[in-house]
């Protein structure tokens, strides 16, 4: 058994090879880039990495010597053997663990700024054989005499030393995560896609208005594509403009003009190229058409993409909306459900039938809502079925089903499937029409748990939504048992946030708004934490500034604000004399219910956001 660490994944048994001739197939094992040093006969403080990690209280002894054996018998280092079973979510902690037990300077890169200017003139081809990358602190000045670099090899005497006759510089090496390096590099270097493109243009040939194979059209897409995934794009959008081509990024949910083609007749091969990657007519330019496709980027990370075109007044518009297949399942709390709203959830999941709806914009998050959902009720003795267009997040155990239209699997005739497949759980993708939502409500009816996700402002507006859908109120209520409002909020960059004194009229608003949060939550042990800090309220208040951690923008990363309507008798009664959506929402607030923008002003006063950006994503 292993004593304090939960950084390994594996059983307690490690199996040895039956011979010292037996070697193991190298797909199954982790590769390493560490420095290439004899860990046995080290000299360092506890012997070799496998006594250092039971030292440390880590590792135990027993599985340890096993650990030794099977390096010596297998011929590989003793910190690949460790490598090899190490819980590939925290490699990050591995590295700082390997630092320590070799003396070295470690540096977690994420919490950096990189040194640009030093980029350019070391090339990217360089640092990506030598895993390194220049780097300073967080408001740390460019110093003239010294150079701090993160290194996977802090040992590679002959690199340093050309690296400091190059910059003319003495160079400070810290080690770091070798995959966190080149991922730093990718980003690095991907960050001015304008220049980039520019110079794949000026550097070829005139492109021929038709012809789709050239490479610079290649390049350009796939630059397209690399900056997207290493700067946490969502949209790609492609927009012909009158003598020019125009493309945005939305990252975290705003759109940034980051690229601007200056000679329109590159759209029509770009366009064809996207078409031709996608499965769509090339030939058709009149109607919209919609497509997908798959792309693997430099690091052979495979996404999906969903095309949609339409015509414009000067050429076709193409959206690229980027799926990450790998992302992982999070947990209710790192979405952001905390208070009632989390207590309501984990009250409602534990019931074995009735309808559960998630509301809110398109790109809000639902899909990752209900997924993490699903990822918490998911046991080996359910059946899980879920209809979706397109399966964004894969999760183990749990039966997807990818809507395809032209077959005639839409939601609605999937949905009828499904009741005959002995499901215990079902999640609908979305409901868009009346047919789905009577079909969803249905399935709860006889005994089904059903998840789905619905287009409205508030919860309060989803029962007249389903009402004009056309599904009787009485089906309704006798099956509705929690709606989830959301949004996703931008969160202040922890590296560059900065305090600021509040206005008169912002502490009136941030008075105002707390005090209309429901009687039930200001009186809970929550509710005087945050009385605290509208006494102290310059001490939490923040405004966003923008450093090179979160591109200029002042935030980094994005949490959600909720809103849990808990349907009980009350509620349904109210709902069944066609009670107007705020009477419904003022009775649901005075039963506890804390509303979207009241999540997002506690995340305000929390100093995790601002009043601005709030009332943007409300509005």
């Amino acid at each position: 058994s292993f004593l304090l660490s939960s950084n390994f994944k594996f059983m307690d048994d490690i199996s040895l090879p039956k011979s010292s001739n037996h070697k193991e197939d190298s797909s199954s094992t982790s590769k390493s880039v560490l420095p290439k040093v004899n860990l046995m006969n080290s000299s360092s403080p506890g012997g070799n990495f496998i006594n250092f990690l039971v030292s440390k209280g880590l590792l135990d002894q027993e599985v340890g010597n096993k650990l030794k054996l099977k390096a010596m018998s297998e011929s590989i280092r003793i910190e690949d053997a460790v490598l090899n079973i190490w819980d590939k979510s925290k490699m990050d902690d591995y590295h700082k663990l390997y630092a320590e037990f070799k003396g070295w300077k470690y540096i977690d890169l994420n919490y950096q700024v990189i040194s640009g200017n030093i980029l350019k003139r070391l090339g990217r081809d360089f640092l990506t054989k030598k895993i390194m990358i220049p780097f300073r602190y967080v408001n740390e000045p460019d110093d003239p005499n010294l150079v701090k670099f993160a290194s996977g090899d802090p040992l590679d005497l002959q690199s340093i030393k050309f690296v400091e006759s190059v910059l003319q510089r003495k160079i400070e090496i810290f080690y770091s995560n070798p995959d966190a390096i080149l991922k730093a590099i990718r980003k690095s270097y991907s960050t001015d896609i304008s220049h980039n493109v520019a110079s794949t243009f000026s550097s070829t040939a005139k492109v021929k208005k038709d012809n789709i194979e050239d490479n610079s059209i290649i390049n350009v897409i796939n630059m397209m594509m690399e900056y997207a995934v290493n700067h946490n794009v969502s949209d790609i959008h492609i927009e012909p403009r009158e003598s020019k081509i125009s493309v945005r990024f939305r990252i975290l949910g705003v759109l940034y003009e980051k690229l601007t083609i200056e000679n329109i007749n590159l759209l029509a091969p770009l366009i064809t190229r996207i078409k031709i990657m996608s499965d769509l007519r090339i030939d058709e330019h009149r109607i919209p058409q919609d497509g997908r496709f798959s792309y693997q980027t430099e690091t052979s990370k495979s996404i999906d993409v969903r095309v949609s075109t339409v015509p414009s007044l000067f050429g076709e518009k193409v959206v690229m909306r980027i799926l990450d297949k790998n992302q992982k399942v999070s947990t209710l709390e790192e979405l952001g459900f905390r208070y009632s709203n989390l207590e309501q959830i984990i009250k409602v999941i534990k019931m074995t039938q009735g309808l559960v709806l998630v509301t809110g914009p398109t790109g809000s998050g639902k899909t990752r809502t209900l997924s993490t959902i699903l990822n918490m009720v998911n046991r080996p003795e359910v059946n899980i079925m879920t209809l979706e267009d397109p399966v964004e997040i894969q999760i183990d155990g749990v039966n997807q089903v990818q809507v395809n239209p032209d077959v005639g699997l839409t939601f609605s005739n999937g949905l009828r499937a499904f009741l005959r497949q002995d499901p215990d759980i079902i999640m609908v993708g979305e409901i868009r029409d009346g047919e789905t939502a009577s079909l969803a409500v249905q399935a709860s009816l006889v005994g089904r748990m059903v998840y789905s996700t619905v287009h409205t402002n508030s919860s309060a507006s989803t029962f007249t939504r389903l009402l004009d859908m056309g599904v009787q109120k009485y089906m309704i209520l006798s099956t509705i048992k929690l709606i989830i409002g959301q949004r996703l909020i931008r969160v202040l960059c922890p590296y560059c946030k900065k305090k600021t004194s509040i206005t008169d009229l912002d502490m009136q608003f941030l008075l105002n708004s707390f005090n209309n949060i429901s009687e039930v939550f200001r009186s809970s042990q929550y509710g005087k934490k945050y009385l605290e800090v509208l006494e102290n309220i310059n001490d939490n208040f923040y405004q966003p500034v923008g450093c090179p951690r979160c591109n200029n923008t002042g935030y980094f990363g994005r949490i959600g604000i909720f809103e849990c309507m808990y349907v009980d008798k009350e509620i349904t009664s109210l709902v069944n004399q066609n009670a107007s959506e705020d009477e419904i929402e003022k009775l649901a607030c005075q039963k506890g219910m804390i509303t979207m923008f009241q999540d997002g002003i506690l995340r305000v006063l929390d100093g995790e956001t601002t009043i601005t950006e709030l009332v943007r994503v409300i509005q």
